[in-house]
């Protein structure tokens, strides 16, 4: 499903300029309490001194049984013979994450790196940080993708539910389903019409952009690079002719201006 990439916890031994190692400056750093009110120091009940990996160890080890109390029907197209089953939501694997992790002072921070759209299958590229809250600079990372098919504008959130569900319940090693979520909708590959009208308008606005950039380019040097730059798009074969032609006759028409400022400037300084 996935792949944990995993950072050392800081601990060299080298020195620094004045005499304290990299681990002592860190460990300082992590141990300071100062700006920390009272209150919320009472109510941190794990061990400080716990780095990243003691830490995850402790909350896999803490995990509870999930309940499978969510059921789902589905209805085989290709036999006719409806059955169900039933699994773990998305809000119950993070329920669960959130009291371990928390009990044990670990942040987790999840983010979308890439994400792919396929007719009405979504894909995301979903990294997950899983921080030590005493220590920032100790953390673990994991990378999940997640898959989802919608018909409507909803498929970006269910894959990220998606792959956040799985990179928990993997990572910390949580009893659940490996079932699909509760969706029976089929994907529907991308047709040749809708790449085509896809390139089209990649293809009008790549040509607004361009436009501009003639328009508002006031160096001569600068709008070669620009055309230097377009070169492999205006030579594409997704880019009609008469937008081609247009384009090339916009930027030569606008360098035979610029370069006629530059020969006058360089007449004036010369002069």
């Amino acid at each position: 499903m996935g792949r944990t990439r995993s950072m050392d916890v800081v601990s060299p031994e080298a020195n620094n300029v004045d005499g304290t190692s990299d681990a002592e400056e860190s460990a300082s750093a992590c141990e300071g309490d100062e700006g920390t009110s009272p209150d919320l120091l009472s109510r941190l009940t794990w061990d400080k001194d716990l780095n990243i990996y003691q830490r995850m160890v402790l909350a896999q080890s803490q995990a509870r049984k999930i309940n499978k109390d969510s059921e789902a029907k589905i209805n085989s197209k290709k036999s006719g013979v409806e059955f169900s089953y039933k699994y773990v939501t998305h809000d119950d694997i993070a329920s669960e994450a959130r009291r371990i992790l928390t009990q044990n002072g670990v942040l987790f921070f999840p983010s979308v790196d890439d994400l792919k759209q396929d007719g009405n299958r979504t894909a995301l590229k979903v990294k997950g940080v899983f921080v030590n809250a005493d220590c920032p600079d100790e953390k673990l990372e994991n990378i999940v993708y997640g898959y989802a098919n919608d018909d409507q504008d909803k498929g970006p959130g269910k894959a990220y539910s998606y792959a956040i569900k799985y990179m928990l319940a993997k990572t910390l090693l949580l009893n659940t389903s490996d079932d699909i979520e509760a969706d029976n909708v089929e994907h529907k590959p991308a047709t040749p019409a809708d790449r085509a009208q896809k390139t089209e308008e990649e293809v009008k606005a790549w040509r607004r952009e361009i436009f501009m950039q003639i328009k508002n380019t006031t160096s001569y040097e600068q709008l070669k690079q620009i055309k230097t730059d377009n070169l492999p798009m205006l030579n594409s074969k997704i880019v009609p002719e008469e937008t081609r032609k247009a384009i090339v006759e916009k930027i030569d028409g606008r360098l035979d201006e610029l370069k006629e400022v530059l020969l006058q400037d360089e007449a004036a300084n010369g002069s």
